[in-house]
Formats: C-alpha cells, structure tokens, sequence
C-alpha cells in the first residue's frame, strides 16, 4: 500500500511541477477562421445523433442523456459564447468548461480546421428555422 502512495504522491509532484500550457481557445486573440458550410458538414456526421439536425438537442442520442445537450439554436444561449469557448467546447469536451461529460472531446477524432469549421456552424443554427 505504502508503494502505491509512493508512486501516486511522486507523480503528483511530477505533475505540479509542469508548466502549464494555454491553448488556443484560452488565448485572448483567438480568431475562429471557421468555414461553417464545411463544419455543416462535419456537424452532421458526428454531432446530429445528440444535438439533432437544427442544434435544438433533440437528436435520438439524446433522449438517453441527462443533462441534456445544449439547445445550439437558442440565441440567448449561443451568442453569450465566445468563438474560443465554443472551440474548447468541441475540442476538449463539456468537462474542459465544466459542462456536461457527455459533450464528447472531438479533438482526438478532427483535426483542427474541422473543429474550427464545426464551432463556426455552430453560432449559425441560430438562424435557422
């Protein structure tokens, strides 16, 4: 048992003692630089089964979920968001902003301009009716 703390107090410390590393989203001059008609795109393969076809989180993924995803359409929502949050939202997941563990990190699965892409279709299904 002493062994296990050992090593879990030494990584600790190891852990601690690294810089910390801001990322784009955190950055003050985050630019989005986002193509929504090709994040439409990506939004409909991965993200319409929980946030549904018009953003309003009534996919069919999402009736098994609790909380249930953000209503994407909702203005009063979206546009209190920044391009920077709604980035980390997609890249890190809900945790990442201390939202829901179900809003997956896509940021293994897209790249970086797909995530960007996704992100500025995202501010759009406000629009749609």
């Amino acid at each position: 048992m002493i062994r296990y703390f050992s090593l879990f107090a030494a990584l600790t410390v190891i852990a601690l003692s690294l810089p910390v590393q801001r990322t784009f989203a955190e950055d003050e001059e985050f630019v989005l630089n986002g193509k929504a008609e090709d994040g439409e795109k990506v939004y409909k393969q991965f993200c319409v089964t929980c946030h549904g076809e018009k953003g309003k989180g009534d996919g069919i993924g999402a009736a098994a979920l609790d909380p249930k995803p953000a209503d994407l359409s909702n203005p009063d929502f979206i546009n209190n968001l920044s391009d920077a949050h709604i980035y980390k939202v997609v890249k890190e997941g809900g945790p990442a902003v201390g939202k829901s563990m179900f809003m997956a990190p896509w940021g293994g699965i897209l790249n970086d301009q797909q995530i960007r892409d996704v992100a500025a279709y995202v501010k759009t299904l406000q629009n749609l009716e």
